[in-house]
């Protein structure tokens, strides 16, 4: 008889655990997407300072333009893979009078 009392306790102590655990997963999880959010948007923040215009002259391509900014210590694919990105480029064509966005390297 005894043996039921306890494991009837222990059943409704296992029960009384697992929303507890839940709410904290939630909590950390939702702490999480916060912290991620915020230091997504500083990032940002950074990215936008870092950045100047360029104007696209006849004949430039984002490979000269790449060339022409950075040290030969950097990764020119890299550069030229950055400035897509920040300036929305589905791919390699560039028009002379387009304004682009520079990165820092």
């Amino acid at each position: 008889m005894r043996n039921r009392r306890t494991s009837s306790k222990a059943r409704n102590k296992s029960k009384r655990t697992k929303p507890g655990l839940l709410s904290v997963i939630c909590i950390l999880g939702l702490a999480l997407v916060v912290l991620g959010y915020t230091f997504a948007q500083r990032g940002a923040a950074c990215d936008k300072q870092a950045l100047r215009e360029y104007v696209v002259q006849p004949g430039d391509t984002l490979w000269g333009i790449a060339k022409d900014h950075i040290s030969q210590q950097h990764d020119i694919r890299v550069f030229v893979k950055r400035l897509q990105v920040v300036n929305n480029l589905s791919g390699p064509i560039i028009q002379p009078g387009q304004s682009l966005l520079l990165p820092t390297p």
